[in-house]
């Protein structure tokens, strides 16, 4: 996850536009615009998730004198008032979503230490760690809901929220000082790997009170969302509920701003925090109020089913992520990387890729109706969904130029004036190193 948040913040910081804005030049009008749908995807996935979570911690504070769907409805005007901090401007809401993560911190923190957790084992599945079968589903559905796919985008975007150099070698802060673009993309890695590192300890924290509070428990087979939260808060009172309350803000926060940065960069439709909001809750709230009136049992299989979405979605966030960050046809000469950040990048988002399709596969495998023709309907699906992917790693000009050969008319994904992005040419083919890398410095 540090790898590839922090090639999407050298993008931003080195060229001055985000994730979105450089697909948008750089990329042919179809390719864009399926990588536009999926990255929406993503994000109305991930609302979807925060809205069951909100809405559950609701139904736990209010000790379940807020029914589920009740609480659907109240997460989603607890999504817009917290958007009225949009007018304070970006610094407030950065402190309030630290003030978030650290309430989820300090909840989840606590019952850590409260809980009977075998201490010894959790190191030691820390750093030596086991993954029986029947449970690939479920480590790549964490890791899908942990490295999401819009988080890429927002964080090449969140990087022009400070005063930063522009492209010259040093530029001005805030507090006087200068600063390199190279110091701020420095300072930008460290504030990157601090939140990861918060979130891995929050994940640790979570999945563990959760399995010390059910497991062994006569209970253990009936658990699920919609009952889970009633179970632990008996278990462990408010704090609970409270982590989960503060979490699912955050979370609504960063997919927002995140929709904002996605429309504006593809489209090039600009649209206020509340305006985006309601656009992207209005749908998310369709399929979990359905869930949450007819069959609220079937919110575990909603949620790992969004899980393992989001984890299908990565690679049409971080292959364009990694062409554009891998020759200087984007990137800047001196800030281009080096062959092995470019080579171990592209071998961890392979790894990712493998991973995540394989388990897609048997995940979907499972659920196919019996019969020639699902068979090959998914067969083609999966097909079509490698190619797309494949496409896209042969870079912009070579995607354009085998649509124009089978037909289909796209033209070279060069803006007027015949520059990319920042006055530079499209990204060339050489920048995927499976082709022809051609080393740069740093």
């Amino acid at each position: 996850g540090m790898l590839l948040q922090a090639r999407a913040c050298k993008l931003g910081v080195t060229t001055g536009k985000h994730l979105a804005t450089h697909c948008r030049a750089q990329y042919s009008p179809l390719v864009r615009t399926v990588l536009w749908l999926m990255a929406e995807l993503a994000i109305v996935g991930s609302d979807i998730q925060e809205v069951i979570g909100t809405a559950l911690a609701l139904s736990l504070l209010s000790r379940g004198h807020i029914p589920v769907w009740a609480g659907v409805i109240l997460a989603a005007l607890i999504a817009f008032a917290l958007l009225v901090l949009e007018k304070a401007g970006v610094h407030w809401l950065e402190r309030t979503f630290q003030g978030f993560v650290a309430v989820t911190m300090v909840a989840m923190g606590g019952l850590f230490f409260m809980a009977d957790i075998p201490y010894a084992k959790v190191a030691e599945g820390l750093f030596i760690p086991r993954l029986p079968r029947s449970t690939i589903a479920i480590a790549c559905g964490l890791l899908g809901a942990i490295i999401m796919p819009h988080n890429l985008f927002l964080h090449s975007a969140l990087v022009h929220s400070r005063q930063a150099p522009g492209p010259g070698e040093a530029g001005p802060l805030p507090n006087g000082k200068i600063v390199s673009r190279g110091d701020s993309i420095k300072y930008y890695n460290i504030e990157g790997a601090v939140a990861l590192m918060a979130t891995l300890i929050i994940n640790i924290c979570v999945i563990c009170v959760f399995s010390a509070g059910v497991h062994g428990r006569p209970e253990e087979e009936d658990i699920g969302l919609a009952n889970a939260g009633e179970f632990l808060g008996r278990r462990y009172g408010k704090s609970m509920a409270v982590g989960l309350l503060a979490a699912g803000q955050s979370s609504t926060m960063t997919g927002t701003y995140a929709g904002q940065f996605v429309m504006d960069g593809f489209l090039d439709l600009k649209l206020s925090a509340t305006k985006r909001a309601m656009i992207t809750r209005g749908v998310a709230l369709c399929p979990t109020m359905l869930f949450a009136f007819a069959s609220p049992g079937m919110m575990d299989a909603l949620n790992q089913w969004i899980n393992i979405l989001q984890s299908v979605q990565l690679p049409f966030a971080v292959v364009p992520l990694l062409v554009l960050t891998s020759g200087t046809g984007v990137m800047p000469p001196e800030f281009a990387s080096s062959a092995l950040s470019t080579y171990s990048a592209w071998a961890v988002a392979l790894v990712i890729i493998c991973i995540n399709s394989g388990t897609a596969v048997e995940t979907f495998i499972t659920v196919l109706p019996p019969g020639v023709l699902a068979a090959a309907g998914f067969a083609l699906f999966a097909a079509t969904y490698l190619a797309f992917i494949l496409f896209l790693a042969v870079g912009p000009k070579r995607s354009a130029r085998l649509l124009r050969i089978v037909g289909w008319g796209a033209r070279d994904p060069r803006p007027a004036g015949g520059a990319g992005v920042g006055g530079k040419e499209p990204v060339p083919d050489s920048a995927v190193p499976l082709l022809a890398y051609q080393p740069e410095r740093q």
